[in-house]
């Protein structure tokens, strides 16, 4: 299933022995997951219970599955595997993913132009997405439309900083990282309401926030953590608003395989970005909480 679909299967057998025993049964011999990245942090609930976790990678284009990571209980962060047989993966002009293979569309219906740009002359599908071979695989980076620049002109990898976000704390369901022509990425978080409201939760060294308003008091401490022992100095975050909501699909806020849609979280969310962009006349929403990084 898709990553949401297990995340909340890992806050309900974290809060629910009954639920845990129920969900990870003797004939439950792996899971999979495709269409968006799972975060390690609901991956390795899995694996305190021995179950694998395999992760797919691919396009609606492709039919869908190009690559397959190893029946391995151990994850890495944007691995997403080694292609399936007879499909070929290569990576063009500023590290764009191509894929070439019979799994691949013959085109867009009645629209050659987009076809055109789609499919280049030697028959490779330009996927839109970023990545780079690695020893343990395909690893996925970003969206091509998702990287953006600061106003010195450095580029950046938003998908970086949502990885590092989700793999250090459950509480994070979805977080989008932005900040085009301003000074430092900032960033919206929508956390795991259903999580923050199961109450005692099976989480070690965790502060085990039941409130939106606890959750931005000790996710502060992991964020300037992680912008600590983050290398890269304009990559880190400054400001992050957590606000008390769920993206949803209904809204279009959610593709249906529950990968964020930017441009509708920045019209759906406006006056959140304005806030934290500090738009004059704006101010902080009721339902939203602020982290201030640096």
């Amino acid at each position: 299933s898709v990553p949401r679909v297990y995340q909340e299967i890992a806050a309900t057998v974290l809060s629910d022995t009954k639920q845990k025993n129920s969900f990870f049964h003797p004939e439950l011999k792996f899971v999979f997951t495709a269409a968006a990245p799972l975060p390690l942090s609901t991956s390795n609930v899995f694996k305190q219970n021995n179950i694998p976790v395999v992760e797919g990678w691919g396009l609606t284009e492709t039919s869908p599955c190009c690559t397959l990571t190893a029946q391995s209980l151990e994850r890495t962060p944007g691995i997403v595997g080694w292609p399936i047989p007879e499909v070929q993966v290569k990576l063009a002009d500023e590290q764009e993913i191509c894929v070439k293979g019979p799994n691949v569309m013959q085109g867009y219906y009645k629209l050659a132009e987009a076809t055109s740009k789609a499919i280049d002359s030697e028959g490779w599908f330009h996927t839109g997405d970023v990545g780079e071979i690695t020893s343990e695989g395909l690893r996925i980076i970003s969206r091509l439309d998702r990287i953006f620049k600061l106003s010195n002109a450095e580029k950046v990898f938003p998908v970086v900083m949502e990885e590092k976000a989700t793999k250090r704390c459950n509480y994070i369901k979805y977080i989008y990282v932005f900040g085009s022509g301003g000074p430092a990425p900032i960033a919206l978080v929508f956390p795991n309401l259903l999580l923050l409201q199961a109450g005692k939760v099976d989480l070690p060294q965790c502060l085990r926030p039941q409130s939106c308003g606890d959750l931005s008091d000790c996710l502060k401490k992991c964020l300037c953590e992680i912008n600590e022992y983050h290398e890269v100095k304009y990559e880190r975050l400054s400001k992050v608003l957590v606000i008390q909501r769920e993206l949803s699909i209904e809204k279009e806020e959610l593709t249906p395989s529950m990968k964020l849609v930017p441009r509708m979280i920045e019209r759906n969310y406006k006056k959140y970005i304005d806030f934290l962009k500090g738009e004059s006349g704006s101010s902080l929403p009721a339902d939203a909480y602020l982290i201030e990084l640096t």
